[in-house]
């Protein structure tokens, strides 16, 4: 007689969101690609750290891996690709 069989559940994980403490990685333009890691105070852009309030900041917390967000500084306006969120 075959025993009985549990098959073991598929794990599915949850697509990360973007949020303080992250590090992201970004895609600026078909060239370019951006690490950063979004920090809860001051930014420090040459260690890679963004502060929450900055504009980039703004635009990508909340979205997951494979979202587009916008964002403006001054008259200009960006486009980056979230690639991935760890």
């Amino acid at each position: 007689m075959p025993k009985n069989r549990v098959s073991k559940p598929l794990e599915i994980k949850a697509r990360e969101v973007v949020g303080i403490g992250n590090t992201v990685l970004l895609k600026l333009d078909e060239n370019s690609l951006l690490s950063l890691t979004v920090a809860h105070t001051n930014g420090n852009p040459d260690l890679g750290i963004i502060s929450c309030d900055a504009p980039l900041a703004k635009a990508i917390i909340g979205r997951q891996a494979g979202e587009v967000a916008s964002y403006s500084v001054g008259d200009d306006n960006h486009l980056v690709e979230i690639i991935r969120v760890s």
